[in-house]
């Protein structure tokens, strides 16, 4: 009787032992078709086993290169800024008056100098609404910047002394807060129909 026990306590190890070695090996292979499925999941779940067995310290030091590491690299980048801020800020800006003057020619030109934009606009344009190269328009780009250059440069007296007019209306309101466009309209008017 006893030593039927003892057998049975001894089979039932065996069977739970086989059982425990059955499910281990399911649970690898199961493991194994995860990786084959997702590995990169099974890679951070590995990462994570690694982090975990890593001591503190190994922890801290790593911290500590990471963090050295962003003090170079803003180290770095205060360097680039201030090196890419040698030029003066206002060298390549216009002043005041020059954006007065090219506004002031911008819309006579654009009165003048109309059939020429449209024929430049046109040849550049295609069915879909959208603008091909303006190499390919090229003539009608010249022709278009000529006639521009023309009402800048080419101004009888007459027409400079209400470019003038126009000008200093235009300085003295630029900086109030009074609409430019209202208040100089007739020596604006007087500048586009001089001939």
């Amino acid at each position: 009787m006893l030593t039927q026990r003892f057998y049975m306590i001894q089979f039932t190890k065996e069977e739970q032992s086989s059982e425990e070695k059955y499910l281990k090996t399911r649970e690898r292979e199961e493991d194994r078709k995860k990786e084959l499925m997702h590995p990169q999941k099974v890679l951070n779940k590995k990462e994570n086993k690694r982090k975990a067995l890593l001591s503190k310290n190994q922890q801290n030091k790593k911290l500590i290169k990471y963090l050295n590491l962003n003090k170079r690299q803003e180290k770095l980048i205060n360097i680039n800024q201030e090196e890419m801020s040698i030029l003066p800020p206002l060298q390549y800006t216009y002043s005041n008056e020059e954006s007065l003057e090219l506004l002031i020619h911008s819309i006579k030109g654009n009165k003048d100098c109309n059939s020429e934009r449209k024929a430049f606009n046109l040849c550049r344009s295609t069915v879909l609404g959208k603008h091909v190269e303006p190499e390919k328009c090229l003539d009608k780009a010249l022709v278009f910047v000529n006639c521009f250059q023309k009402v800048r440069r080419d101004e009888s007296a007459a027409c400079q002394s209400a470019f003038n007019s126009t000008l200093e209306c235009g300085k003295k309101y630029s900086e109030s807060t009074i609409s430019l466009g209202s208040s100089c309209q007739s020596q604006l008017d007087a500048y586009l129909n001089c001939k």
